[in-house]
């Protein structure tokens, strides 16, 4: 690994490392709240929600692989193919316009199949945002009802 290519990888980790740490630690979080509610196992329900990131990173991998989709196109002979093919190339072009979202998902994802096997963020408690940003009905459940009489 070249300087530059490490360069490139801790300016990658460092923009989308946060986002998909924070993503995985609240999918984590679910997914043991929803194992202990329903009574299964949590790796079980962390790997059914592994099939959409894989697509996406196939999608991904496929579309900046540096060759067109006509090259792709042309060594297969199966229409099936060529089909599956070319909704993955249409589907990474969607993902590689939402780039900044769909890397901090396929890592976030496989973060929280990490933090689930190891039993991490099972008893991670709601905080909510210290943005003051609240919603409409906690902010009227705090307000004062107002006097009409006047």
């Amino acid at each position: 690994m070249t300087i530059f290519e490490g360069a490139v990888l801790a300016l990658f980790l460092a923009i989308f490392g946060p986002l998909a740490f924070l993503y995985g630690r609240s999918l984590a979080h679910r997914v043991h709240a929803q194992a202990r509610r329903d009574g299964g196992s949590a790796l079980r329900i962390t790997a059914a929600k592994l099939l959409l990131p894989a697509l996406v990173a196939l999608s991904l991998a496929l579309r900046f692989s540096g060759s067109e989709l006509d090259e792709w196109l042309v060594r297969t002979a199966s229409g099936t193919l060529r089909a599956a093919i070319s909704a993955l190339w249409l589907m990474g072009s969607i993902a590689g316009i939402l780039f900044f979202a769909a890397i901090p998902f396929v890592f976030g994802r496989c973060f929280a199949l990490i933090a689930v096997a190891f039993g991490w963020f099972q008893h991670l408690e709601h905080q909510p945002s210290r943005s003051g940003a609240a919603g409409f009905r906690e902010r009227a459940a705090r307000a004062e009802p107002e006097d009409d009489e006047g």
